[in-house]
């Protein structure tokens, strides 16, 4: 029954071919992120001194790992940031009906 809900998809990744299992309706995203890696990679090759494919996918996955990292604190700052101007707001309402109620 899971394999219902997988598909099976062949990506290339710096020319060798990869079959990996996928969940339906992901395919195109999965697709999408092998050509962003192969890219990624193709430019490591060309622009670094990165000899072979386990220090360049080593690289990449390093870096991959920083921006996402990165992604994250930035996500978080910006949720907590949200959730002090809701607070903000909450408090600004409560105080205005509060006031309301005594006139």
């Amino acid at each position: 029954m899971a394999d219902s809900l997988q598909e099976t998809l062949e990506i290339v990744v710096l020319g060798r071919r990869f079959r990996v299992a996928c969940p339906k309706g992901q395919e195109a995203s999965l697709e999408e992120a092998a050509r962003a890696l192969d890219d990624r990679l193709k430019y490591l090759r060309s622009n670094s001194d990165l000899g072979n494919r386990e220090q360049l996918l080593t690289m990449a996955a390093l870096n991959l790992t920083h921006e996402l990292r990165l992604a994250e604190a930035r996500s978080r700052e910006y949720a907590d940031a949200m959730d002090s101007k809701i607070k903000t707001l909450q408090q600004t309402i409560e105080q205005a009906l509060v006031h309301q109620a005594k006139e």
